[in-house]
């Protein structure tokens, strides 16, 4: 167990930078699951001072054993899944079997859950109001819009991007559908398939990607939420 959480810490210690929970609202999403992949990340913070939610705030009402998430590195490789246990309604480590109720998940990550059933996951928590900024990786960092609200891409801001630098999004078999890329000469974003424009389009509360970034030390950062 201690092994365990010291690695998901080391994974996302520098991804993330967030102010102090300056939030009072609390509340609860439920999302509905397609049988497959969900490429989701939570959309609250812990209660009180906790700053990340944990696994075991995560609740499947429908779900089934082995229904999982999968957790990856720089490259897009998996290097860790959990898995649910329907007997008990906990988490597990899938290598180790060791509990993970209580490993937190820190804001703004991004991963696939793989439901074998569809169903819905609810998700409680306290609601985050604070900007959230993303350091990137050279390579793909895997996050999402950590606010249970929609953003737009134009309503975020970067430092260091460069053309080309892009979201991935996926469908339910773990694909790729949509690429939006960063053009740097206008700032703005475009559909890679297409070139139509992206920055009016939502991201919606939850919803998960892989980012693909050419250089390391630059950063997205999603607006602070006005309630």
């Amino acid at each position: 167990m201690k092994k365990t959480m010291i690695t998901l810490a080391a994974m996302f210690a520098a991804t993330v930078t967030m102010a102090a929970v300056t939030s009072q609202v609390v509340g609860y999403n439920t999302s509905t699951l397609v049988a497959g992949f969900n490429c989701m990340t939570p959309m609250f913070v812990g209660m009180g001072t906790a700053a990340n939610l944990t696994f075991g705030t995560i609740k499947v009402p429908d779900g089934a054993s082995y229904d999982q998430f999968q957790v990856f590195d720089s490259t897009g490789e998996v290097i860790q899944t959990v898995y649910y246990w329907a007997d008990d309604q906990s988490w597990y480590d899938f290598a180790t079997d060791a509990p993970m109720n209580d490993v937190e998940i820190p804001v703004g990550t991004a991963y696939f859950f793989s439901s074998q059933n569809g169903g819905s996951m609810v998700v409680s928590g306290q609601v985050l109001t604070d900007s959230v900024q993303v350091s990137l990786a050279n390579g793909f960092t895997p996050f999402g819009n950590p606010y249970p609200v929609a953003v737009t891409f134009g309503s975020l801001s970067n430092t260091g991007l460069v053309s080309y630098d892009q979201f991935q999004l996926f469908d339910t078999t773990g694909e790729v559908i949509q690429t939006v890329y960063y053009w740097a000469d206008d700032q703005s974003w475009y559909d890679f398939a297409t070139d139509a424009p992206m920055n009016d389009e939502i991201i919606p509360a939850g919803q998960g990607f892989f980012f693909s970034a050419q250089n390391a030390d630059c950063s997205i950062t999603f607006p602070a939420l006005v309630l």
